[in-house]
C-alpha cells in the first residue's frame, strides 16, 4: 500500500514533525528499522494487516518489538496509526518516509549487476562517476548474477546501461537472425 495517498499524507506529516523537532537523522533510522522487520517478517506484516486483532494487542505488540530500539516520538506515531486503524499502511508509510528523507538528502540508489563480485576499488570508482555524473550521493546495490557471463547491468533512476555479454551475446544472435531472414528472400 506504498503509493496510497493514505500512506503519503501520514509519512508526510512524520516527515514535517520530525524536521521541526530536529531528529530527522533518528526518525530516519526508526522507519528503516520498521521497514526491514516488515519486510524480512512475514508472519509480523500479517498480523498489522489483520483486521480481527484488537487495537490495544496490535500496540503493545508494536511497544514490544520497537520499544527499545526506537524513539519514544516514533513509537508514539505508530501508536497514533494504530489508534486510526491504518496499520496495515506502516510499511508504505516507512518507504515513503525513506523516499523523502533520500529526496531531501539528494541521494539516489544505483543498482550495479555483474557476473563475479566487484573489488572495493571498482565501487568506489563506479561511485565516483556516479555522483559526478548525477550531483546526488550515491547509494550502490550490488548483486552478482552468473548469467551474465562477464560485463556489467547498471541501472540509476529510469536509466539502464547493459554491458554485459550475456546482452552482447542476444544482440549477435538477433543480427545473426535477421541477416538469415534477410537471404531467404
Amino acid at each position: 500500500m506504498r503509493d496510497s495517498k493514505i500512506s503519503k499524507n501520514y509519512a508526510k506529516s512524520y516527515f514535517d514533525l520530525a524536521v521541526e523537532e530536529g531528529v530527522l537523522e533518528t526518525a530516519h533510522s526508526d522507519m528503516k528499522l520498521i521497514d526491514n522487520i516488515i519486510v524480512s517478517t512475514r508472519d509480523f506484516r500479517l498480523f498489522l494487516k489483520n483486521p480481527i486483532i484488537k487495537k490495544k494487542k496490535k500496540q503493545v505488540v508494536i511497544s514490544e518489538i520497537f520499544g527499545d530500539q526506537i524513539s519514544k516520538l516514533t513509537l508514539a506515531f505508530l501508536d497514533i496509526i494504530v489508534k486510526n486503524n491504518r496499520e496495515e499502511y506502516i510499511e508504505g508509510i516507512a518507504k515513503e518516509f525513506i523516499d523523502k528523507y533520500r529526496k531531501l538528502k539528494n541521494i539516489k540508489t544505483a543498482y550495479l549487476k555483474t557476473a563475479v563480485e566487484t573489488d572495493i576499488y571498482l565501487k568506489n570508482k563506479i561511485i565516483d562517476i556516479l555522483e559526478k555524473q548525477t550531483k546526488a550521493e550515491i547509494d550502490l546495490i550490488e548483486e552478482v548474477d552468473k548469467n551474465l557471463i562477464g560485463g556489467f547491468v547498471l541501472t540509476i533512476d529510469d536509466k539502464q546501461y547493459d554491458a554485459s555479454i550475456l546482452f552482447k551475446m542476444k544482440k549477435l544472435i538477433k543480427e545473426f537472425e535477421e541477416n538469415i531472414y534477410i537471404r531467404k528472400f
